[in-house]
């Protein structure tokens, strides 16, 4: 089925790397840019704790087409149908309910997993259905051929993965409109949430750089990809201030190709203070020189996949 059909399959690809500061939404962002010049093309922020990605393009919260609050089920008690059996306290695997000496159960919110299970064991029907505010979801269009969608927890929500969960299953509806390119800028680290961002990708770009931190990170994200099977490709990052040989060595030990560099460049500073991409406002910079010539790389990688 041709690429583009509403009903064809985007090939994904995941930008990430380990450490924070690596560059990984500047490339991911800038990418989608490059890429949405040839495909239709979707870019996830799942960086929910900090999505940056909206600042980076320099539009505005008021182009936002669409928005949708997520909540979380939290359980509230009817005091008059409670008969303290404890039901619900043993069902609670997250440890989130209290019996206290006298009245229903005390929640502790903070660790409740909306799972439900304490309603669901519940004899007499004293727990209702009460819900708390952990987020929003927003969609909006870059260019005629490139939208963002990203999510955003409330402060103080511990539970990210959950927010992520929902950004997942949105994803799934929107990428359905057509879109020939998905382009995944996951949170940085190599945890649960990084993890489930990059499943069911068809390739990742580790975005590093030559630093002890960078060199460090690298090898965890390395682990992480080649634990579910994931084709990678490593991008060098800030590739002039360090020694990039490191790099390479931890690339051949892997069997990772090192599919481009991209050094160090003060415009990428303007970039963000003025919230201008580079591709778009910087287009003879060296970093728009160096990811477009990745850029083409990956267009020959892709291209029989697209057809």
């Amino acid at each position: 089925m041709a690429a583009g059909d509403a009903n064809s399959k985007p090939i994904q690809i995941a930008v990430t790397g380990g450490k924070g500061g690596t560059g990984k939404t500047t490339v991911a962002l800038n990418l989608s840019l490059l890429f949405s010049r040839d495909f239709k093309t979707l870019i996830l922020d799942y960086d929910v704790e900090n999505p940056n990605a909206l600042i980076l393009s320099g539009i505005e919260q008021d182009k936002i087409t669409f928005s949708r609050k997520v909540y979380q089920f939290i359980p509230v008690f009817k005091g008059d149908k409670c008969v303290r059996c404890g039901a619900c306290v043993n069902a609670c695997n997250s440890n989130a309910l209290l019996l206290p000496r006298e009245g229903p159960p005390t929640l502790f919110e903070n660790l409740c997993e909306g799972c439900r299970a304490c309603k669901l064991v519940c004899p007499t029907d004293a727990i209702e259905d009460g819900r708390k505010l952990i987020g929003e979801m927003h969609r909006v269009p870059l260019t005629d051929s490139l939208e963002l969608l990203y999510a955003e927890i409330v402060p103080g929500f511990e539970k990210s993965g959950y927010m992520a969960m929902h950004l997942r299953r949105l994803e799934k509806t929107v990428s359905r409109e057509g879109f020939e390119i998905l382009v995944v800028d996951t949170a940085p680290g190599a945890h649960c949430d990084v993890l489930r961002a990059l499943m069911g990708r068809n390739m990742a770009l580790l975005v590093t750089e030559p630093t002890p931190f960078g060199e460090h990170d690298l090898r965890l994200i390395i682990d992480l990809v080649k634990l579910i099977g994931l084709e990678s490709y490593i991008v060098i990052n800030r590739s002039n201030i360090g020694d990039t040989s490191r790099i390479y060595n931890i690339a051949d030990k892997s069997g990772i190709e090192v599919i481009g560099e991209i050094p160090f460049d003060e415009e990428v500073f303007k970039s963000h203070v003025h919230s201008k991409p580079m591709v778009l406002h910087y287009p003879d910079s060296s970093f728009t020189r160096a990811l477009t010539e990745i850029y083409g790389k990956l267009k020959k990688i892709i291209g029989d996949r697209l057809k």
